[in-house]
């Protein structure tokens, strides 16, 4: 049952949340390890499973929320998609010059976004010009989802995905 979870993306946190909650209230750790290795996995595999599951209603949530704060956003993609943590790019315009937007600055989960969060935010010259000096940043952008904004986030993947091509 656990390996079929993670084939179905958008269901799977509240299968998995029941399925991890009836496996950690045993009281006894020789109780986990059973139903674990019924299952075909360490426990080591079963965290795993469970944070590589962010949806994408979730993401939508969060960028929803996010538009509702007092800084303006214009722009979101949701980037690196496959990692175990939350990654999102937003595009502020009226944000500060900022040297090194690039560096995500990161959210522990919380009662309103239960998944670690990676927060790369800035106005759109500055994400240009990070795109241009972080080739992994930029493939990651190229390879996004726009989740809001198109005109700006289509603008800022197109420089991602031709920084990625011309550095090939």
């Amino acid at each position: 049952m656990i390996r079929e979870l993670a084939e179905h993306r958008d269901s799977a946190l509240v299968r998995i949340s029941a399925v991890y909650g009836s496996i950690w209230s045993q009281s006894e750790s020789r109780s986990k390890r059973f139903a674990l290795g019924a299952a075909g996995l360490s426990q080591g595999a079963f965290h795993a499973i469970i944070w590589v599951m962010v949806t994408h209603p979730e993401m939508m949530e969060l960028v929803n929320a996010h538009r509702q704060l007092d800084e303006p956003m214009t722009a979101a993609i949701w980037i690196r998609q496959q990692d175990h943590e939350a990654w999102l790019v937003e595009i502020l315009p009226n944000m500060a010059h900022d040297e090194h937007p690039e560096r995500p600055v990161a959210f522990n989960p919380g009662k309103t976004f239960r998944h670690p969060l990676n927060l790369i935010a800035g106005n759109l010259e500055d994400l240009r010009a990070a795109i241009e000096l972080d080739q992994s940043l930029a493939r990651a952008i190229a390879e996004g989802e726009v989740l809001l904004g198109e005109e700006d986030a289509n603008e800022l993947t197109r420089v991602a995905a031709e920084a990625v091509h011309g550095a090939a």
